[in-house]
């Protein structure tokens, strides 16, 4: 069993949890064992390493301390991470004074880092560390007969001197060659090593929108089902705002899934839809996955189940409330006859006598008994169309 360091980064355990959530299932098919790094800190993806190089450094060569210190490489699900994680690492391997610049400040953690430790998406892992001829053996589902649009992102193929494509020139096509794995199609398009957008979202949205509009506009023009992703960031833009971008840029519908890598290859093994998270994306991918896995369940019971009984406690708590309503206005009515005795208002409220709550009661009982015969036949149809 191979056994690597593990760091999702910020987004899998944050704005899109399926990412996290479908890894672990994979890896476990691949018997892959990890140790979280829940002690690392963000990337900065790349962001923070414009206005401060060396603090974006100390952040990442301290993430690879702490793996180093356990023996092991790091696989990462995200290819911003990759990227920035990477570009660190080749940074203070050149330059020996700016390593020992960049431990000086780890020692006060009691870290160092000797520049031992090697940085792997799962995209590369695939290749290089389990092969793709193992990584067919563990499919269960062929997806012959689907075209899926490759979509790289920025920083797992530029620069290139930091990535390794020099020794692993095979990185430079491994989406590809991993959606061929799966028996699909890969639908090429011009789009699928530029930039999403995202970087520019927050300083330009009219121009960060145009790009998710040609990419994903691209793709399904040229017949992809679903584009697949190996960034969460990547997946953040194309997902979450081609509705926008589309109808802002192109006047259509956006309707193209953004599925991340890990979802492509646990359809392929079997890995039931709702396991790995569909339901969760922005552009919906009920009929995609309706067209790959017919009849499978899509959603997540246990959400069905969480909402179920959201809407339980609250149709009992409005009960609650009106039961001690009526309970509140009867003791308010004895106490102002036993004060006040008898008078125009409690002359009023005295017309509601034992025999009212008597009606009154058996009324809140029917109406209790209709509603849990209601509620069981809703609950019926509910279950049989999730």
């Amino acid at each position: 069993m191979k056994k690597y360091a593990f760091y999702p980064g910020c987004v899998a355990r944050g704005g899109a949890p399926e990412l996290y959530q479908s890894s672990l299932l994979v890896l476990d098919k691949l018997g892959i064992e990890t140790i979280e790094l829940d002690k690392a800190a963000c990337t900065g993806a790349g962001v923070l390493q414009e206005k401060n190089q060396k603090l974006g450094d100390v952040l990442n060569i301290r993430t690879l301390a702490f793996a180093e210190d356990m023996n092991l490489p790091i696989i990462t699900i995200c290819s911003t991470c990759q990227g920035v994680m990477s570009q660190a690492n080749h940074r203070v391997l050149k330059n020996p004074e700016y390593l020992e610049e960049i431990n000086s400040e780890l020692r006060e953690e009691g870290l160092e880092y000797k520049g031992s430790t090697e940085v792997k998406h799962l995209l590369w892992i695939l290749i290089e560390d389990i092969g793709l001829n193992e990584l067919q053996k563990t499919f269960k589902k062929e997806l012959k007969g689907f075209n899926f649009a490759p979509f790289y992102g920025c920083y797992i193929v530029r620069p290139s001197d930091a990535l390794g494509f020099s020794e692993n020139p095979e990185r430079q096509h491994s989406l590809d060659m991993v959606i061929n794995s799966t028996g699909a199609s890969v639908t090429d398009f011009s789009g699928k090593t530029k930039c999403c957008g995202f970087p520019i979202l927050l300083i330009n949205q009219k121009n960060s929108l145009k790009m998710v509009s040609n990419h994903t506009g691209e793709a399904k023009d040229k017949g992809a089902d679903a584009m697949v992703t190996p960034c969460p960031l990547c997946h953040l833009n194309l997902d979450g705002y081609q509705g926008k971008a589309r109808k802002d840029n192109r006047g259509d519908k956006g309707d193209l899934p953004i599925i991340h890598l890990p979802q492509l290859l646990g359809l392929a093994m079997g890995i039931e839809p709702y396991r790995l998270g569909f339901a969760r994306h922005i552009v919906s991918t009920k009929d995609f996955i309706s067209s790959i896995s017919p009849g499978e369940r899509y959603s997540d019971p246990q959400n069905f189940n969480v909402a179920m009984l959201l809407g339980m406690i609250g149709f009992g708590s409005l009960i609650f409330a009106l039961i001690t309503a009526i309970a509140a206005f009867f003791i308010l009515r004895a106490i102002l006859i036993y004060e006040w005795g008898d008078n125009s208002f409690t002359h009023y409220i005295d017309t509601c006598s034992f025999e009212n709550i008597f009606i009154i009661g058996k009324y809140i009982c029917s109406f209790l008994e209709v509603t849990e015969k209601v509620w069981d036949w809703g609950i019926s149809i509910l279950t049989s169309l999730f």
